[in-house]
């Protein structure tokens, strides 16, 4: 490395192409280690779970959190869930007022 009058480095002729090099392997590393860290964390909601196949085959079922998957092995499929509450009342001959609730619980 040469020194120019106003002390800063510039690069030589030589020098240029490994510089060159080493710029774009760091490009590519960085960005392998994002895209691996925007791919593997997943988040499930609330009132949904997840169906994990490893390799094409059952692994397990994520519940609603925060979860670490490898994204070359394992495949997500995302599962909504539908907490349903159906309520209605009805009288009877002596004028009492029953209430029959009923909930369900049901994927789309």
């Amino acid at each position: 490395m040469s020194e120019t009058t106003a002390g800063s480095p510039e690069l030589s002729p030589e020098e240029i192409a490994p510089f060159i090099v080493i710029v774009v392997l760091t490009l590519i590393i960085v960005y392998f280690f994002y895209w691996l860290l925007s791919n593997s964390i997943m988040i499930v909601r609330h009132a949904e779970v997840m169906i994990v196949e490893r390799w094409g085959k059952y692994h397990t079922t994520l519940k609603p959190g925060l979860h670490w998957l490898w994204p070359f092995m394992d495949s997500p499929r995302q599962i909504k869930w539908r907490y349903v509450r159906f309520s209605f009342f009805t009288s009877t001959s002596s004028f009492d007022v029953v209430l029959f609730s009923f909930a369900s619980m049901f994927w789309v």
